[in-house]
């Protein structure tokens, strides 16, 4: 599988689960040496940081070199290019820069990623040490912490203690410089907005605008997928920041088709749930959690909308390279949940525009020259779309990308 991926040019990422193991009961490890392998507390109770109730003691160093082992196994015998590390804080620091420093022996591009979660939030520790992680600055920033009373920047709103310079920040790719992000390197900053924890995106959104409420039955699940033009708007808008802003971008598998997970109705699976929103499917078998492709051919608009930024950003390294000092702001004003920026890299240059306030129209005016405009709220890609030389007027809940012809 690894081989056929790669003569298609696609790198394999590996989730791996090093903090705990998944016997509950008796296990190996327990049989063999409890007090050894694992975190206790006084009382010789199993540590529950990862909320499984079998935390492993990595500091042990038969724990480190089983580990470290395990992962320079995958890399030389299935040429795995990376790794995704569950609840990586979990893993004590002498244990991840030993992985570090073996990895990159066999591969010096190898890619470390984690959920820098356990026990707090670090992505700052991760990132002085080389790796990359999840950034949920930017899942909370900018969709929101959750959908009943905790909307982010693409619904109009703020969130805890964000604000239009923490736009900013994300875009340039959450950067301790700025004060307000958490990465030495943008290339550390695992950008994303939804993932297997907690609602999809598409769910948030449905949620979020109260086209639904969190406690009501699904009669009809093809039609709740079908995006109303407000959810389509919004899917959207967070899509084009996402891969328009710097750092790694990461979506969940059926994001581009706002995929749903509703609980359905199964007499062999009973669950108090039963035809409502999952919005923590961790235990919810198939039905639940699978991937129904059906949904791509119901929002096939929001489909080509990924389809053509994905062609965006490979085609234009300025989305992925461009340095701190090549994003330059618009100073907008009256308009907080508005902005734009000018993107120049080596001898192409851009502007990004968005307008996440759901009532008012922004304009921005365009410096001299013919701009061909890639993305709208229509369309994304390569092809340009038309062409503009003077201002633009950006709807609300709106956003675009023009090229410099």
């Amino acid at each position: 599988m690894v081989k056929a991926f790669h003569k298609d040019g696609i790198a394999v990422v590996m989730d791996v689960v090093y903090n705990h193991i998944s016997e509950y009961e008796m296990g190996n490890l327990k049989q063999i040496d409890k007090d050894y392998y694992f975190r206790l507390n006084k009382q010789g109770n199993y540590i529950a940081e990862s909320g499984c109730g079998n935390d492993l003691k990595t500091e042990r160093p038969m724990v480190r070199r089983m580990i470290v082992e395990s992962i320079l196994y995958w890399m030389k015998e299935y040429h795995v290019d990376g790794f995704r590390f569950d609840l990586g804080k979990l893993i004590d620091w002498e244990t991840v820069e030993e992985i570090t420093h073996e990895a990159k022996k066999i591969n010096p591009n190898v890619i470390l990623v984690c959920e820098p979660w356990g026990g707090g939030y670090d992505p700052e520790g991760f990132s002085h040490r080389g790796w990359g992680s999840w950034n949920d600055q930017i899942r909370n920033g900018i969709k929101g912490e959750n959908p009943v009373n905790g909307l982010g920047w693409i619904f109009g709103k703020w969130y805890g203690n964000n604000s239009p310079a923490r736009i900013k920040s994300y875009i340039k790719g959450t950067l301790l410089r700025d004060s307000l992000g958490l990465f030495l390197n943008k290339e550390h900053s695992v950008n994303y907005l939804a993932s297997h924890d907690g609602y999809t995106l598409g769910d948030f959104i449905r949620l979020g605008t109260g086209a639904v409420k969190p406690d009501q039955i699904i009669d009809n699940v093809d039609s709740l997928v079908k995006l109303t033009p407000p959810e389509m708007k919004l899917n959207k808008l967070a899509a084009l920041f996402l891969f328009t802003s710097q750092g790694i971008a990461m979506f969940q598998e059926g994001d581009e088709f706002a995929r749903t997970k509703v609980i359905p109705f199964n007499k062999d699976v009973p669950d108090t749930n039963e035809g409502r929103i999952d919005n923590n499917s961790y235990n919810k078998d198939n039905s639940t959690n699978y991937i129904n492709y059906k949904d791509a051919e119901i929002n096939s608009g929001l489909l080509d909308y990924y389809k053509g930024l994905i062609a965006l950003r490979e085609k234009y390294p300025a989305f992925r390279r461009a340095s701190y000092n090549e994003v330059k702001f618009y100073d907008t004003k009256d308009n907080p949940f508005a902005l734009g920026y000018h993107l120049d890299y080596k001898d192409e240059h851009f502007i990004v525009l968005f307008n996440a306030d759901t009532e008012k129209t922004e304009s921005f005016e365009l410096p001299e020259g013919v701009w061909d405009v890639l993305a709208d709220s229509a369309k994304a890609g390569t092809i340009p779309l038309s062409a503009a030389s003077n201002k633009i007027e950006l709807q609300p809940s709106t956003g675009m990308v023009l090229k410099l012809k």
